[in-house]
């Protein structure tokens, strides 16, 4: 807001001083065709003072250009992480660090073993205890569409079923089939779960009603 503030006074100041000089300087001391062009310049001047409220992030570069730095803002700046996960920012003589960790978990709690949940509150455990310091942790989780995550599980189940059944009719080797019908009873029974979760949560809400 200073700048701003400043920025307008300042111009205008520069637009009186111009167009003080045109009226008040005689035409011997100064041609009338440069007092026709210090007055364009101030008509100028005036709309950059009334407009620098909107765009002074433009007209303070244009006017401090020849300056070897240039602030735009007085906030403390910025550094991203080349890897693009961390934000870095100095506040005082203490930086504050904004650090993104993706915990890659693409299945539901009702989806997992008892072992699986354990391992995943271990996770959970060891991020929380990464820093001794103070630590503010935000989550974000991204909501499954249900109706195409289980259209998507058909479509991989039938896409299985036919390598099984091509599998077959090649007499590939055992350990081939096998690892096609362990692969084919993972997307069954995450289907399962899926359905099953599906009805316990209906049956669930119909006994509430």
């Amino acid at each position: 807001m200073a700048s701003y503030v400043g920025m307008f006074v300042g111009l205008i100041l520069a637009s009186a001083v111009l167009m003080g000089i045109v009226m008040f300087v005689p035409s011997l001391l100064l041609p009338s065709y440069i007092k026709i062009i210090l007055f364009f310049i101030s008509l100028v001047l005036d709309a950059m003072a009334f407009t620098s409220r909107y765009y002074s992030y433009l007209i303070g570069p244009l006017l401090k250009h020849r300056k070897k730095h240039v602030i735009l803002s007085n906030e403390n700046p910025y550094w991203l992480a080349q890897s693009g996960d961390t934000i870095l920012r100095k506040s005082g003589e203490n930086f504050i660090a904004t650090v993104y960790i993706s915990i890659p978990l693409y299945r539901s709690a009702t989806e997992m073993e008892d072992d699986e949940k354990l391992d995943f509150s271990q996770q959970i455990s060891r991020l929380v205890g990464l820093s001794k310091d103070p630590v503010r942790y935000t989550s974000e989780l991204y909501v499954m569409n249900k109706d195409s995550y289980i259209q998507k599980l058909k479509e991989r189940i039938t896409m299985t079923e036919n390598e099984e059944a091509d599998l077959q009719s090649k007499d590939a080797p055992k350990n081939e089939l096998d690892r096609v019908r362990g692969k084919l009873a993972m997307w069954r029974n995450m289907l399962f779960l899926r359905a099953k979760h599906l009805y316990d949560s209906v049956c669930n809400r119909c006994q509430g009603i």
